[in-house]
């Protein structure tokens, strides 16, 4: 390796790292842009095709008796099975 950048003068090493370092930026930079401007595109198609509920009292509500009974469904399962444990019990005991 040192031996090829050896035939080369420095000038023409430094030229060919610089334009190399340059495309690598320009490319960034371009790729960059396209991004920023998808982005925009999408942020401005967005609120056009989706139609968000706004969170009004009565979403919240209906929203948190929903999670409350997903909670409950569970506890109710493992009551009901920890009272047929201790009903057998008792009529094993008997």
């Amino acid at each position: 390796m040192l031996r090829l950048l050896r035939r080369f003068s420095p000038a023409v090493v430094f030229s060919a790292l610089f334009t190399a370092v340059l495309a690598s930026f320009r490319n960034r930079a371009a790729l960059q842009v396209e991004v920023l401007a998808l982005l925009s595109h999408q942020r401005g198609v967005l609120p056009r095709s989706v139609k968000r509920p706004k969170l009004t009292a009565k979403v919240f509500k209906k929203y948190s008796q929903m999670k409350l009974q997903m909670k409950r469904e569970p506890l109710e399962k493992i009551n009901r099975q920890a009272n047929e444990a201790k009903a057998f019990d008792t009529a094993k005991v008997q």
